[in-house]
This record gives structure tokens, C-alpha cells and sequence, in this order.
């Protein structure tokens, strides 16, 4: 690593870690590194694919600012992947090549879209945040919230981060159950008539990402509230992640159990608000 480059990088590093939402920075930038500084041109290298052509396409200009100013001269960048080798053309998410190429939910549950990918998600400063949120939790990376709650309106990308978020966590060999709150509930139920409440606990304390949409459905549901607190609690004593999705803030939830609340206010809570006018 040459150290001009390195210093560079890491004042840059410094300067727009205070411009942009935290979770942005540790998805994207927190694992970059600079490789070498030739002339103006500066390499960085950088985890994927998917994240130079965010980078690229996201962040370039801001670097690029930033870069310039330290140096008092117009510089450049070049994102490539790994150590030495330039990035390709072509637009990937990572994926662990000895995962099964099937990207329907395994596990059961509600079956995911296939066109509701990260890649394809507009993304603009109203949902930049959760967008860059679910990305980390769903690539496995170190600096993810847990739980992620995400919040809004109907229509406004939360059913297709939940999606994209189970499609890539399931293409990297991870056990995933995604399901609405109402099917949640109706199986909790008839796990408790038919007597086969333990088969119920297996199948939901044993993933690694366990994902529940319209999570503001329990509300008033005292018992399945019981037993999602319970599966909560479980699965994230044993590593496991979490992603709620609802209409509103937790705290909103006024008809859900304070613990169960506190729970999910505990990890991060992602807004997706309208969009403005030029995303």
C-alpha cells in the first residue's frame, strides 16, 4: 500500500464520514482502502463489485470534491476489486457461488419477487438510509444494525427491501424465513391448537434471517405478541438477524407490548418517506 495514498484516502475518509448517515459510510466506504497514488489518479480498492458501482454511481462526486480539496489539485479515482485487478463492466452482488442458484424462500413463507432487487432500487436522500441499512444487514457486513426496522407509507420501497434483502441474504447460503405478520400469526395460533408449539420454535429460532412485514398487524394480539418476543429474544441470543417492516415508527405501536417495542427500537429504524421530486 503506498503511504501518500494512504493518508489521502484516510483524510478523505475522515472529512465525508461527517457528511453522510452513518450507516452509509460503514456499508460502503468503512472497508475501503487505498492502493496507490500515481500522480493525480488514485486506486482504491474495494470489497465488490456492487459496491464500486455504488460508489461510482452514488458517491463519486463528494470523493471527488473532497479528494481535491485536501490535495489542493484535481484528482481522480479508480475503484477497483480486491488488491490489483480493475473492475469489470458488468453490475453483480456478491454471492457465494456454492449457495443454490434458487432464489425462492426455502424455508417457506412468503415468496420473494424476483425483480425486487438492490440493484434496481431507486435510491434517493428519502430512503438512502434504509437503503443502505438493509444492504449491510443482508451482505453479512460487521457493521449492521440488529434488528433493522423499516418504516413508511404504503408504495414507498419497503416490500422491495424486504425482498432484496431476503433474495441476496438467501443467494449467500443463508437460512431465511420471510413472512407477513398475519401469516406469522395464523401459524403461532395453529402451532398452539395443534399442540406442535415446538415444531414451531425449530422452524423459526433455527434461521439466520428471519424477516415479518406489516409488523403493526399485532397489534392488539397479545399472545402472538408473546411469542414473537420470545422468538425475538432467541434468535438474536444466537446471532440471528432481524428486519421488520411496518406503516409506522415503532414507538407509534401503541397497542404492541412496551418489551416487544423496546426490542425493535433497540437495532436501527429506517424511514422511506416520499420521495422528492428528482429521485
Amino acid at each position: 500500500m503506498s503511504e501518500p495514498a494512504n493518508r489521502l484516502w484516510d483524510a478523505a475518509l475522515g472529512r465525508i464520514q461527517l457528511q453522510i448517515p452513518r450507516p452509509t459510510f460503514d456499508t460502503w466506504l468503512r472497508n475501503t482502502h487505498a492502493l496507490r497514488l500515481e500522480g493525480n489518479h488514485l486506486v482504491v480498492s474495494v470489497p465488490s463489485t456492487f459496491t464500486a458501482q455504488w460508489l461510482e454511481d452514488r458517491l463519486q462526486k463528494l470523493i471527488l470534491k473532497t479528494l481535491s480539496s485536501i490535495s489542493s489539485q484535481e484528482i481522480t479515482v479508480a475503484f477497483v476489486v480486491g488488491t490489483e485487478n480493475p473492475r469489470g463492466n458488468s453490475f453483480s452482488e456478491p454471492v457465494n457461488p456454492n449457495a443454490p442458484s434458487s432464489i425462492n424462500n426455502p424455508l417457506g413463507g412468503t415468496a420473494f419477487y424476483p425483480e425486487y432487487t438492490f440493484k434496481n432500487f431507486i435510491v434517493g436522500p428519502s430512503n438512502q438510509l434504509a437503503y443502505a441499512a438493509a444492504y449491510a444487514l443482508a451482505s453479512g457486513s460487521p457493521s449492521a444494525y440488529n434488528p433493522l426496522f423499516l418504516y413508511g407509507g404504503v408504495g414507498l420501497g419497503k416490500t422491495h427491501l424486504m425482498n432484496a434483502i431476503g433474495q441476496l441474504a438467501t443467494s449467500m447460503g443463508k437460512r431465511v424465513i420471510y413472512v407477513s405478520a398475519e401469516q406469522f400469526t395464523n401459524e403461532y395460533l395453529r402451532a398452539i391448537k395443534e399442540r406442535k408449539t415446538d415444531g414451531f420454535r425449530d422452524r423459526y429460532r433455527s434461521v439466520d434471517l428471519l424477516m415479518v412485514d406489516d409488523i403493526q398487524f399485532l397489534n392488539g394480539k397479545e399472545a402472538t405478541q408473546d411469542g414473537l418476543f420470545h422468538t425475538f429474544n432467541e434468535l438474536h441470543r444466537s446471532g440471528g438477524k432481524l428486519v421488520m417492516s411496518s406503516d409506522r415508527p415503532a414507538g407509534e405501536l401503541r397497542l404492541l407490548e412496551a418489551r416487544l417495542r423496546s426490542r425493535f427500537e433497540a437495532g436501527l429504524q429506517a424511514d422511506l418517506s416520499a420521495p422528492e421530486f428528482e429521485t
